[in-house]
């Protein structure tokens, strides 16, 4: 099930407070989402376990990663060609 049928429902919309503005996000996110079955694994952030997100992004051809930590991922800033942004950012980047 995408992300429109789940956040489409009144009752999941007011448990989890999804105003119209991240509808609409959630729905462009995932018209150009790509699934992976198991990305490649990569040594490359300062935290081990946020290795498996840098892997995602580039196996899926990101062009961002997202993320709202504040330390080791976003001081990496770009990896291998995607750039590595803060929510802020990214909505900035959008073409909306």
């Amino acid at each position: 099930m995408g992300a429109r049928p789940l956040l489409a429902r009144p009752r999941i919309r007011r448990r989890h407070r999804v105003g119209e503005e991240l509808f609409d996000l959630a729905v462009i996110l995932s018209n150009v989402a790509v699934l992976l079955a198991r990305p490649r694994k990569v040594r490359a952030s300062p935290d081990p376990d946020d290795d498996k997100y840098l892997a995602a992004a580039v196996e899926g051809r990101a062009g961002f990663l997202v993320t709202g930590d504040k330390t080791e991922l976003l001081a990496l800033l770009e990896f291998r060609g995607v750039a590595i942004v803060g929510p802020r950012e990214f909505v900035r980047a959008l073409p909306i």
